[in-house]
């Protein structure tokens, strides 16, 4: 059951567990709530402005001087940011801090990603391994039997006639130092 009501979650239930939780963004992390506060509410926006001008899509003029206004409050926001982090060195410590922080947690968790794929490489070649080898032993054989059947084959052949031979008489056996079998008497 997935409520207190014993049936699955309903849409305003799942709108209350999200609202229930706090976002820590990397925004909010890095910069906290307060630092430039157009750039962080309006960054989808200044995104798509951003788009509009690089790929030279036609806009008019309106959407022009509300993108202008925009990006102008963002930079302006920027600038101030970046004066408080030049001037202050503590500030400029903490940021540095906590990028560092962050590409040590990126550096973790890429090393344990590297770890259990080697992990997972080892296993499948453990377990491959004997696999492999039986069908190079198996290939091996199937060459060594396919050369040697015909050779096997004759060799039967000759045994089978001269056994045939031998039991009707046709053929004299003489002694030692001669030939084991001779020529079939006349």
């Amino acid at each position: 059951m997935l409520n207190d009501r014993n049936r699955q979650f309903e849409k305003a239930d799942l709108i209350r567990q999200i609202e229930s939780v706090s976002e820590e963004t990397v925004w909010i992390e890095l910069f906290g709530m307060d630092a430039m506060p157009t750039m962080a509410r309006e960054h989808d926006l200044i995104r798509s402005c951003r788009n509009d001008v690089m790929h030279m899509h036609p806009i008019n003029r309106e959407s022009f001087l509300k993108a202008r206004r925009l990006v102008i409050r963002a930079t302006t926001e920027i600038e101030a940011y970046a004066e408080t982090l030049t001037g202050d060195q503590k500030a400029l410590g903490d940021y540095s801090e906590k990028m560092l922080s962050s590409l040590e947690t990126f550096t973790s968790i890429s090393e344990q990603l590297n770890e259990t794929i080697r992990m997972m490489t080892d296993s499948l070649a453990n377990v491959y391994a004997p696999v492999l080898a039986m069908e190079a032993t198996n290939n091996a054989v199937s060459k060594l039997v396919a050369v040697l059947n015909p050779s096997l084959n004759s060799v039967s052949t000759i045994v089978d006639g001269l056994r045939a031979a031998d039991t009707c008489g046709s053929v004299e056996k003489v002694g030692v130092g001669a030939s084991r079998w001779a020529r079939p008497l006349p």
